[in-house]
Protein backbone atom coordinates (compact mmCIF):
# COMPACT_ATOMS: atom_id res chain seq x y z
CA UNK A 1 0.00 0.00 0.00
CA UNK A 2 1.77 3.37 -0.83
CA UNK A 3 0.75 6.36 1.16
CA UNK A 4 1.00 9.65 -1.08
CA UNK A 5 1.37 12.42 1.65
CA UNK A 6 0.39 15.52 1.48
CA UNK A 7 2.24 16.82 -1.90
CA UNK A 8 0.18 18.47 -3.92
CA UNK A 9 -0.86 16.81 -7.81
CA UNK A 10 -2.35 18.92 -10.33
CA UNK A 11 -6.15 19.24 -10.53
CA UNK A 12 -8.29 18.86 -13.33
CA UNK A 13 -7.08 20.38 -16.80
CA UNK A 14 -6.29 19.79 -20.12
CA UNK A 15 -3.45 18.17 -21.31
CA UNK A 16 -0.76 20.82 -21.93
CA UNK A 17 2.91 20.94 -23.35
CA UNK A 18 4.37 24.68 -22.48
CA UNK A 19 7.36 26.19 -23.80
CA UNK A 20 10.40 27.79 -22.10
CA UNK A 21 9.65 31.31 -21.52
CA UNK A 22 5.82 30.67 -20.87
CA UNK A 23 3.98 32.81 -18.00
CA UNK A 24 1.45 30.80 -16.26
CA UNK A 25 -0.71 31.34 -12.86
CA UNK A 26 -0.48 27.91 -10.81
CA UNK A 27 -3.17 28.80 -8.63
CA UNK A 28 -4.53 26.37 -5.92
CA UNK A 29 -8.26 25.50 -7.22
CA UNK A 30 -9.17 22.07 -8.26
CA UNK A 31 -10.06 22.50 -11.68
CA UNK A 32 -8.75 25.32 -15.17
CA UNK A 33 -9.10 25.04 -18.32
CA UNK A 34 -7.38 28.21 -19.37
CA UNK A 35 -4.06 27.48 -20.61
CA UNK A 36 -2.14 29.99 -18.36
CA UNK A 37 -3.33 28.64 -15.12
CA UNK A 38 -2.26 25.43 -13.58
CA UNK A 39 -4.69 24.24 -11.00
CA UNK A 40 -3.13 23.28 -7.91
CA UNK A 41 -5.34 22.13 -5.02
CA UNK A 42 -4.06 22.65 -1.42
CA UNK A 43 -1.37 25.23 -2.67
CA UNK A 44 -1.82 28.21 -0.36
CA UNK A 45 -1.04 26.62 2.82
CA UNK A 46 2.51 26.17 1.30
CA UNK A 47 2.35 29.47 0.12
CA UNK A 48 3.94 31.28 2.92
CA UNK A 49 7.39 28.63 2.50
CA UNK A 50 8.04 29.65 -0.92
CA UNK A 51 10.25 32.35 -2.07
CA UNK A 52 10.94 34.06 -5.69
CA UNK A 53 13.19 32.69 -7.06
CA UNK A 54 12.70 28.95 -6.22
CA UNK A 55 11.61 26.25 -8.62
CA UNK A 56 8.47 23.84 -9.01
CA UNK A 57 8.66 20.81 -11.01
CA UNK A 58 6.23 18.32 -12.61
CA UNK A 59 6.49 14.95 -13.54
CA UNK A 60 9.43 14.16 -11.89
CA UNK A 61 11.40 17.50 -12.85
CA UNK A 62 10.78 17.06 -16.28
CA UNK A 63 8.55 20.17 -16.48
CA UNK A 64 10.16 23.04 -14.39
CA UNK A 65 8.97 26.64 -13.26
CA UNK A 66 10.67 29.54 -11.78
CA UNK A 67 8.41 31.59 -8.79
CA UNK A 68 8.38 35.18 -9.77
CA UNK A 69 5.54 36.83 -7.97
CA UNK A 70 3.88 35.17 -4.93
CA UNK A 71 0.27 36.35 -4.23
CA UNK A 72 -2.44 35.02 -1.84
CA UNK A 73 -3.87 31.36 -3.39
CA UNK A 74 -1.98 31.62 -6.28
CA UNK A 75 1.80 32.35 -7.46
CA UNK A 76 2.85 33.51 -11.20
CA UNK A 77 5.91 31.36 -12.51
CA UNK A 78 8.11 31.11 -15.75
CA UNK A 79 8.89 28.33 -17.76
CA UNK A 80 12.50 27.14 -17.84
CA UNK A 81 12.27 23.86 -18.60
CA UNK A 82 10.02 21.89 -20.60
CA UNK A 83 10.55 18.01 -21.89
CA UNK A 84 7.02 16.68 -21.56
CA UNK A 85 3.28 17.36 -21.20
CA UNK A 86 1.16 18.91 -17.84
CA UNK A 87 -2.14 16.84 -17.05
CA UNK A 88 -4.27 15.77 -14.67
CA UNK A 89 -3.20 14.43 -11.60
CA UNK A 90 0.95 15.00 -12.44
CA UNK A 91 3.11 15.09 -9.57
CA UNK A 92 4.37 18.20 -8.22
CA UNK A 93 7.29 19.43 -6.08
CA UNK A 94 9.19 22.67 -4.44
CA UNK A 95 12.46 20.95 -4.79
CA UNK A 96 14.30 24.40 -3.05
CA UNK A 97 11.71 25.01 -0.54
CA UNK A 98 11.42 24.10 3.20
CA UNK A 99 8.27 22.06 2.65
CA UNK A 100 7.38 19.27 5.25
CA UNK A 101 4.70 17.26 4.10
CA UNK A 102 2.21 15.38 5.85
CA UNK A 103 2.78 11.82 5.89
CA UNK A 104 -0.96 10.83 6.42
CA UNK A 105 -3.96 12.59 5.77
CA UNK A 106 -7.67 12.41 7.08
CA UNK A 107 -8.05 10.41 3.82
CA UNK A 108 -5.42 7.95 4.39
CA UNK A 109 -6.07 7.19 7.90
CA UNK A 110 -10.24 7.10 6.98
CA UNK A 111 -9.21 4.50 4.18
CA UNK A 112 -7.16 2.69 6.77
CA UNK A 113 -9.96 2.11 8.98
CA UNK A 114 -12.17 0.83 6.29
CA UNK A 115 -9.75 -1.63 5.27
CA UNK A 116 -9.34 -3.13 9.11
CA UNK A 117 -13.32 -3.16 8.90
CA UNK A 118 -12.61 -5.43 6.10
CA UNK A 119 -10.81 -7.69 7.91
CA UNK A 120 -7.88 -6.43 5.22
CA UNK A 121 -4.04 -5.55 6.56
CA UNK A 122 -1.43 -4.32 4.44
CA UNK A 123 1.57 -6.77 4.67
CA UNK A 124 3.71 -3.09 3.47
CA UNK A 125 3.04 0.44 4.00
CA UNK A 126 5.42 2.88 1.56
CA UNK A 127 4.98 6.22 3.14
CA UNK A 128 5.77 9.19 0.50
CA UNK A 129 8.54 12.65 1.21
CA UNK A 130 9.28 11.32 4.42
CA UNK A 131 12.19 13.29 5.59
CA UNK A 132 12.15 13.21 9.42
CA UNK A 133 11.38 10.07 11.81
CA UNK A 134 8.78 11.54 13.45
CA UNK A 135 6.83 11.22 10.33
CA UNK A 136 7.14 7.05 10.31
CA UNK A 137 6.64 7.20 14.47
CA UNK A 138 3.07 8.79 13.58
CA UNK A 139 2.09 6.27 11.18
CA UNK A 140 3.90 3.43 13.42
CA UNK A 141 1.29 4.68 15.70
CA UNK A 142 -2.03 5.17 13.53
CA UNK A 143 -0.94 1.16 12.44
CA UNK A 144 -1.39 0.43 16.00
CA UNK A 145 -4.67 2.47 16.78
CA UNK A 146 -6.30 0.46 13.91
CA UNK A 147 -5.32 -3.25 13.62
CA UNK A 148 -3.94 -3.07 17.37
CA UNK A 149 -0.71 -5.60 17.27
CA UNK A 150 0.31 -6.26 14.11
CA UNK A 151 3.32 -7.09 11.83
CA UNK A 152 2.60 -4.75 8.97
CA UNK A 153 6.30 -3.82 7.68
CA UNK A 154 6.61 -0.07 7.02
CA UNK A 155 8.80 1.33 3.82
CA UNK A 156 9.98 5.26 3.88
CA UNK A 157 10.22 6.75 0.33
CA UNK A 158 13.72 8.78 0.03
CA UNK A 159 12.86 12.01 -2.40
CA UNK A 160 14.53 14.93 -0.85
CA UNK A 161 17.81 16.38 0.76
CA UNK A 162 16.37 16.12 3.99
CA UNK A 163 15.44 12.72 3.75
CA UNK A 164 19.10 11.97 3.04
CA UNK A 165 20.29 13.71 5.48
CA UNK A 166 18.13 12.35 8.61
CA UNK A 167 18.34 8.78 7.09
CA UNK A 168 19.98 6.64 10.03
CA UNK A 169 17.03 8.35 12.02
CA UNK A 170 14.02 7.55 9.64
CA UNK A 171 15.87 4.29 9.61
CA UNK A 172 15.01 2.94 13.20
CA UNK A 173 11.57 3.30 12.45
CA UNK A 174 11.27 1.15 9.31
CA UNK A 175 11.72 -2.23 7.52
CA UNK A 176 12.71 -0.75 3.96
CA UNK A 177 13.53 2.14 2.50
CA UNK A 178 12.99 2.74 -0.67
CA UNK A 179 15.19 4.95 -3.04
CA UNK A 180 12.86 7.05 -5.00
CA UNK A 181 14.74 8.13 -7.96
CA UNK A 182 12.34 10.21 -9.71
CA UNK A 183 11.69 13.70 -7.02
CA UNK A 184 15.00 12.78 -5.45
CA UNK A 185 17.20 13.62 -8.63
CA UNK A 186 14.77 17.05 -8.62
CA UNK A 187 16.58 18.33 -5.18
CA UNK A 188 20.31 16.94 -6.38
CA UNK A 189 22.27 16.88 -8.74
CA UNK A 190 22.27 14.39 -11.48
CA UNK A 191 25.71 13.03 -11.03
CA UNK A 192 24.81 12.90 -6.68
CA UNK A 193 22.02 10.24 -7.74
CA UNK A 194 24.30 7.02 -8.45
CA UNK A 195 26.48 7.51 -5.11
CA UNK A 196 23.20 8.32 -2.93
CA UNK A 197 21.55 5.07 -4.25
CA UNK A 198 24.62 2.93 -3.58
CA UNK A 199 25.05 4.21 0.01
CA UNK A 200 21.18 3.63 1.09
CA UNK A 201 21.40 0.17 -0.29
CA UNK A 202 24.30 -1.00 0.88
CA UNK A 203 23.17 0.48 4.50
CA UNK A 204 19.99 -1.21 4.09
CA UNK A 205 22.05 -4.59 3.61
CA UNK A 206 24.06 -3.90 6.74
CA UNK A 207 21.00 -3.01 8.84
CA UNK A 208 19.20 -6.05 7.61
CA UNK A 209 16.25 -3.60 5.88
CA UNK A 210 14.42 -3.95 2.69
CA UNK A 211 15.38 -1.57 -0.21
CA UNK A 212 13.71 -0.66 -3.21
CA UNK A 213 15.25 1.20 -6.31
CA UNK A 214 11.98 3.10 -7.87
CA UNK A 215 11.35 4.87 -11.26
CA UNK A 216 13.63 5.65 -14.47
CA UNK A 217 14.64 2.14 -15.27
CA UNK A 218 13.70 1.40 -18.39
CA UNK A 219 11.36 4.59 -19.43
CA UNK A 220 12.35 4.22 -23.30
CA UNK A 221 12.65 0.77 -23.85
CA UNK A 222 8.48 1.04 -22.61
CA UNK A 223 7.95 3.62 -25.53
CA UNK A 224 10.25 2.40 -27.98
CA UNK A 225 11.22 -1.62 -27.19
CA UNK A 226 14.62 -0.02 -27.88
CA UNK A 227 16.89 -0.55 -24.84
CA UNK A 228 19.74 1.95 -24.27
CA UNK A 229 23.39 1.36 -23.25
CA UNK A 230 22.31 3.92 -19.96
CA UNK A 231 19.33 1.84 -19.53
CA UNK A 232 20.69 -1.67 -19.65
CA UNK A 233 23.50 -0.31 -17.66
CA UNK A 234 21.84 1.57 -14.63
CA UNK A 235 19.68 -1.75 -14.49
CA UNK A 236 23.31 -3.79 -13.87
CA UNK A 237 24.05 -1.50 -11.29
CA UNK A 238 21.09 -1.73 -9.40
CA UNK A 239 21.37 -5.80 -9.70
CA UNK A 240 25.10 -5.55 -8.53
CA UNK A 241 24.25 -3.30 -5.60
CA UNK A 242 21.79 -5.54 -4.25
CA UNK A 243 18.52 -3.90 -4.07
CA UNK A 244 15.97 -6.59 -3.13
CA UNK A 245 13.38 -5.01 -5.55
CA UNK A 246 12.87 -2.82 -8.38
CA UNK A 247 9.44 -1.26 -8.85
CA UNK A 248 8.66 0.23 -11.89
CA UNK A 249 5.96 3.61 -12.38
CA UNK A 250 5.44 5.08 -15.78
CA UNK A 251 7.09 2.00 -17.76
CA UNK A 252 4.06 -0.15 -16.68
CA UNK A 253 1.56 2.67 -15.75
CA UNK A 254 1.52 4.53 -18.81
CA UNK A 255 3.20 3.15 -21.70
CA UNK A 256 3.34 1.17 -25.00
CA UNK A 257 4.88 -2.07 -24.06
CA UNK A 258 4.45 -3.19 -20.19
CA UNK A 259 4.67 -6.07 -20.77
CA UNK A 260 7.64 -6.48 -22.85
CA UNK A 261 9.05 -4.04 -20.37
CA UNK A 262 8.81 -6.39 -17.47
CA UNK A 263 9.84 -9.48 -19.35
CA UNK A 264 12.79 -7.76 -20.65
CA UNK A 265 14.44 -6.36 -17.12
CA UNK A 266 13.15 -9.98 -15.79
CA UNK A 267 15.34 -11.55 -17.97
CA UNK A 268 18.41 -9.01 -18.36
CA UNK A 269 18.70 -9.67 -14.36
CA UNK A 270 18.62 -13.27 -14.48
CA UNK A 271 21.24 -12.88 -16.75
CA UNK A 272 23.82 -10.30 -14.42
CA UNK A 273 22.52 -12.73 -11.38
CA UNK A 274 23.67 -15.77 -13.11
CA UNK A 275 27.10 -13.96 -13.91
CA UNK A 276 27.99 -11.90 -10.61
CA UNK A 277 26.98 -15.95 -9.05
CA UNK A 278 29.43 -17.55 -11.71
CA UNK A 279 32.43 -15.21 -10.38
CA UNK A 280 32.22 -16.32 -6.62
CA UNK A 281 32.03 -20.20 -7.68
Amino acid sequence: MDLPSSRMRVGDMKEIKYQIGDKVRIEDRISSYDNKCIPLPHLSQFIPSLNKGERITFRDGQVVFEIKNINSGYILCECIQAETTIKKMSSSLFPDSRIVYDSLEDEDIFYLKKMCKLGLIPEWIAVSFVEQDYQMEEVRNICSEVWGNNNIKLMAKIESKNGIKNLDDIMKWVEGIMVARGDLMSSITPYELPDLQNIIVKKCNAEGLVSCVATGIFTQFANSKFCSKAEIADLYLIIKEQADYIMLSQETGNSKYPFECVEMINRAKDYFESRFNSYYD
